[in-house]
C-alpha cells in the first residue's frame, strides 16, 4: 500500500515533468517563430535565423 502511493506519486511527478516541458518548449517555438515574423513584417529586419527557420518549414511542407 505504501509502496503503491510512492511509484504513483514519482510517476505523476515525472510524468508532469514531461509534459511541461513538451508544451512549454512547444509553446516557445511557436511564439518565437511568431516574433520573427512580427520583427520581419514590421521592421524588415531579415535574420540569419528567421532564414533558416523559415528553410526548415519549406522544406518539410
Amino acid at each position: 500500500m505504501i509502496i503503491e502511493r510512492v511509484i504513483t506519486f514519482f510517476g505523476l511527478n515525472l510524468m508532469n515533468k514531461f509534459m511541461g516541458f513538451l508544451t512549454g518548449g512547444m509553446l516557445g517555438i511557436i511564439l518565437g517563430y511568431i516574433l520573427l515574423i512580427i520583427l520581419y513584417e514590421f521592421f524588415n529586419i531579415e535574420t540569419y535565423s528567421f532564414k533558416l527557420i523559415n528553410e526548415l518549414f519549406k522544406i518539410k511542407i
